[in-house]
């Protein structure tokens, strides 16, 4: 009973030790407190602080699960002021979520005991990415920085590679939420980083470059939740041998544009899927040669992938005043026969795949003088209609003429 009574004394003195050592320790704006693994707490959020607080007499060797600041007044991260408040402790996490902090003054470095495992720095309100953040030398064995609701725009060249160190492992870059749209292809370059997690969800992403490296030893890209554009520039990235397919199982991003993929997961499609819209090649202008011979009118356009559905409108002017009369069909390729006077008429080619369409109006010309542009073909009823025929060389048929 007396070696009870003795061991509940020492137990009470112990804790009143403890009680009064982290009294000392704890800054009076904020509040002080253990996990479960007895790692020290020290809580100064929602204190409307306006810088990091200062502790007189911090105990050396110890070790803090977690200082938080978030929910406070902050607009500069001072990492010197940081270190100075908890010198001689080993930090896992760091909160600074929910201020305002645009600027990192100082430097981590884990030979100077600046070092962490968690770096929140989400709901701020930064427009880059400070590389003074990157530890100079890292000791640990996770990396983790939460950047989420910021106004980043994009991942620049060498991003994480403003330290000393070559290795960075348990690397994990949880970016949701700004406004990211562009990502370097040496975004991941100059440092190792293993088991990597990028996060870049609900941002602004049209596209990768085929030149995109991904982080060696990549466990997991999110990319969900982008406005991807899933046209032929985006084709190589379901090619099996870029392994982003198995990098992103677990989040599968979306197509969102062109709209006939809208929903479409990405590394569900076909490589003909990826179709870039129709576009010019060459010029406008046709010169017919002369009169009495037939002259064979393509459209210039060219796609990726080839040969897009080419259809043709043609315009020829009334000689009543009312609308114009207008023919439609689809043809490769169409020919005018029988010429005999400059074909006062206006062409106009369509090119059309999964992508969209692209209209073309043609400049005909015979001996140089031109012809007539479509807006003409409603109010000019001069000309003589019965100068060519219109013949759609796939099925070599006669169309109307006026």
């Amino acid at each position: 009973m007396k070696s009870l009574t003795v061991l509940m004394f020492l137990l009470v003195t112990i804790a009143g030790i403890i009680k009064v050592v982290r009294s000392q320790f704890c800054p009076s704006e904020c509040s002080c407190s253990s996990n479960s693994d007895g790692n020290g707490i020290i809580d100064c959020s929602n204190r409307g602080l306006t810088e990091v607080v200062e502790v007189a007499h911090p105990q050396p060797g110890g070790k803090i699960a977690k200082i938080d600041f978030s929910n406070n007044m902050l607009t500069t991260l001072d990492i010197d002021m940081l270190y100075n408040m908890i010198r001689g402790l080993t930090v896992d996490e760091l909160d600074f979520s929910l201020n305002s902090i645009n600027i990192v003054k100082g430097t981590f470095d884990a030979d100077l005991g600046r070092d962490y495992e968690t770096l929140n720095l989400s709901s701020n309100a930064f427009s880059s990415f400070p590389a003074n953040i990157v530890p100079v030398r890292h000791l640990r064995t996770k990396f983790i920085i939460d950047f989420s609701y910021n106004q980043l725009t994009e991942l620049t060249a060498h991003m994480f590679a403003s330290g000393n160190d070559v290795f960075l492992p348990g690397f994990q870059f949880l970016a949701r939420n700004n406004l990211i749209n562009q990502v370097h292809d040496e975004t991941f370059q100059g440092v190792e980083l293993t088991d990597t997690i990028l996060d870049l969800r609900y941002n602004r992403l049209t596209t990768l470059s085929p030149d995109f490296q991904s982080p060696r030893g990549v466990e997991a890209l999110r990319f969900s939740n982008n406005p991807w554009h899933c046209d032929c520039n985006l084709r190589w990235i379901i090619a099996k041998d870029r392994f982003l397919v198995n990098h992103t199982a677990l989040d599968p991003p979306n197509c969102q544009t062109p709209v006939s993929l809208r929903g479409h997961p990405i590394f569900t499609l076909r490589e003909e899927e990826f179709t870039c819209l129709p576009y010019r090649e060459g010029s406008l202008q046709r010169d017919i040669p002369g009169a009495s011979t037939d002259f064979t009118l393509t459209c210039p356009v060219t796609a990726d992938p080839p040969n897009p559905e080419i259809s043709w409108t043609v315009w020829l002017p009334c000689p009543t005043w009312g609308q114009p009369l207008q023919f439609d069909f689809t043809s490769e390729i169409i020919t005018l026969s029988d010429i005999t006077t400059n074909p006062r008429a206006a062409f106009r080619c369509t090119a059309t795949n999964n992508a969209g369409s692209i209209d073309l109006d043609l400049d005909i010309r015979l001996n140089g003088e031109r012809g007539i542009d479509i807006p003409d073909a409603v109010s000019d009823p001069t000309a003589s209609h019965n100068n060519f025929r219109l013949l759609p060389l796939d099925d070599n048929k006669e169309t109307e003429s006026a």
